[in-house]
């Protein structure tokens, strides 16, 4: 028994012999401060606040911060670094060999398609072609005579064949002769630009001789890797940009057309390619590029910021304020962008 209820306790026995009303209003004095008492005790233990133990309403209200929900576009990118080559390139190397009799074109100019840059002596080869013309020519006339005389039975159908033969024989040499005449003329196989010829006027080549290169540059391909991880997100078709170090703040944008199907064993890689236009030729073969590739475009997706997301489980939820208070919804997320996610 606490001191406070001791001398509640003798206050009470004191006054067992006052008169009625005095003692009756002692007794309504003493059963406030019983209650008052009680009171304080229940406040200074939570634990007997609720037989469960949990705290009133009030003692778990919690602020909370929120934030507006909004639809907006996001973009997943890849970087990646790369290498641009020329849409086509080739050196040209003569099949035959000869001396060079003229060079058709002036380093580092533009030339059309089909276009006689380089020509070798081609007297030799005219002359061959004269010689097996004079042989099917005359091979014509004896297959003619033997064909005729094969009817009177003048001679056997075996002479007779063998004159056709021979002049197949020599048709064939005619074709050959008239292939390599052509090949003294080195055209070009697309359009494009030449480049640093490595040749002069008189000079004898040997078939597979490096002549000069030809370039096509517009438009330019980039060739770059990009990692397993974005292999199904990866198509034909798809938009990317690049810089490069040689046109400081310009941007160039190109499109996709190749995947390799193969990784890269060693780097666990893809390697990709795209076209990017060229029209001003600012771009050249060889340079080093930077690139940001576009995997996916979502143009009205729903974001909220990271933080707003709470694991449950094996789902995500986030909460919405209803009626003043907030409710727990399921969510499925997709692209993150800058703290945001949809």
């Amino acid at each position: 028994m606490g001191p406070g209820l001791q001398q509640l306790t003798a206050l009470l026995g004191a006054s067992s012999s006052v008169p009625g009303p005095r003692r009756t209003l002692k007794f309504a004095l003493a059963s406030a401060l019983i209650i008052t008492a009680a009171a304080c005790s229940e406040s200074a233990d939570p634990e007997a606040a609720s037989p469960t133990g949990d705290a009133p309403p009030a003692a778990r209200a919690i602020p909370v911060e929120t934030h507006q929900v909004a639809t907006r576009e996001l973009v997943q990118q890849a970087s990646a670094v790369g290498s641009i080559t020329a849409n086509e390139s080739v050196v040209l190397r003569p099949e035959i060999g000869g001396r060079v009799s003229a060079i058709n074109f002036d380093e580092g100019t533009a030339v059309e398609q089909g276009a006689v840059l380089l020509v070798i002596e081609p007297a030799e080869y005219q002359a061959a072609v004269a010689q097996t013309r004079a042989t099917v020519e005359l091979n014509r006339l004896k297959h003619q005579r033997a064909r005729d005389l094969v009817k009177s039975r003048m001679i056997s159908q075996q002479e007779h064949d063998e004159t056709q033969a021979r002049l197949k024989e020599s048709q064939a040499a005619l074709d050959r002769d008239q292939v390599r005449l052509a090949k003294t003329r080195i055209k070009a196989p697309f359009a494009g630009v030449i480049g640093l010829r490595q040749v002069s006027p008189g000079a004898y080549v040997q078939p597979g001789q490096d002549l000069a290169n030809l370039e096509d540059l517009d438009p330019v391909k980039v060739e770059f890797q990009v990692s397993e991880r974005y292999a199904a997100a990866l198509a034909a078709g798809q938009r990317l940009r690049l810089e490069v170090d040689a046109v400081p703040g310009a941007q160039f944008e190109g499109e996709i057309y190749a995947v390799n199907p193969r990784l890269n064993a060693a780097t666990r890689s893809l390697v990709v390619r795209a076209r990017v236009p060229n029209p001003e030729r600012r771009l050249r073969p060889g340079m080093f590029a930077r690139v940001e590739l576009e995997l996916e475009r979502h143009v009205d997706a729903i974001v909220v910021p990271e933080e707003a997301l709470v694991p449950a489980g094996d789902r995500m939820m986030v909460y919405r304020v209803v009626d003043g208070r907030v409710a727990p919804v399921p969510v499925t997320t997709g692209l993150r962008q800058h703290g945001e996610i949809e």
